[in-house]
């Protein structure tokens, strides 16, 4: 049975860019990660500790690049 979230043609997860390139999808991964983690005390700053905190880190980074 074939993995679903895979590319029928690549051995890469599916993703918003549409990247089929391992490599290239794993440096526009830690890119992007980088950019959020810059700013993430500016999205927390007001959050008390806590789920809803947890969730506003993971989802800008985490989130930013997998397909929905």
């Amino acid at each position: 049975m074939r993995d679903p979230y895979l590319y029928e043609d690549a051995p890469v997860l599916k993703n918003k860019l549409d990247i089929k390139d391992a490599k290239a999808l794993e440096q526009v991964e830690a890119d992007i990660t980088a950019f959020a983690l810059a700013d993430v005390d500016n999205v927390v700053a007001d959050l008390p500790f806590g789920l809803p905190r947890l969730l506003a880190i993971r989802s800008p980074t985490i989130l930013s690049v997998t397909a929905a």
